[in-house]
């Protein structure tokens, strides 16, 4: 009898756990990995000569046939040069073109430590990588062209890196 209790108790705990992570998952594809409307008004152009050194690594977009969405994937780093990038949120936005209006991706921000071993200047840039890739139904996705810019924020400061880059 306590065997057969054990084993119940376990069963329950795995479903459990299992409704926990998915309600979890659930709740990032809805809040977290969606493409938002931005307004680039309350933010200050940052240029090269401001300091500004930015490269984007890879910008696609395609079909996913397995899912019937589109995806839009980016990656790159970004920082200010003489400024660690230890408090700094990387976000890449995304102007269409036709229509004017702007999009802020869902970005995650990764390490790259050869950035500060390259830039040699004492300063710690390791934190300046970012990749964005989201799914999305909006077919203007596929079918417009889109100015990638990169909105680097530190504290209460935004700032908006125009980048040379499309997604076409």
């Amino acid at each position: 009898m306590e065997k057969l209790h054990s084993k119940q108790f376990i069963i329950r705990f795995m479903v459990v756990g299992v409704l926990l992570v998915s309600l979890f998952c659930l709740f990032l594809s809805k809040y977290e990995m969606r493409i938002t409307e931005f307004d680039t008004s309350t933010c200050t152009p940052l240029t090269e000569e401001d300091g500004a050194v930015y490269q984007m690594i890879y910008a696609a977009k395609g079909y996913n046939n397995f899912r019937r969405k589109i995806i839009v994937e980016t990656s790159g780093y970004a920082y200010i040069a003489g400024k660690e990038t230890n408090d700094v949120g990387i976000h890449v936005l995304l102007t269409n073109l036709r229509t004017g209006v702007t999009y802020k991706m869902p970005t995650f921000m990764g390490t790259r430590p050869d950035i500060t071993e390259a830039a040699g200047d004492g300063i710690n840039y390791d934190n300046c990588a970012f990749q964005s890739g989201v799914y999305t139904k909006d077919e203007s996705f596929m079918n417009d062209r889109f100015a990638i810019s990169i909105l680097y924020e530190t504290g209460d400061e935004k700032y908006i890196i125009e980048t040379d880059a499309f997604l076409e």
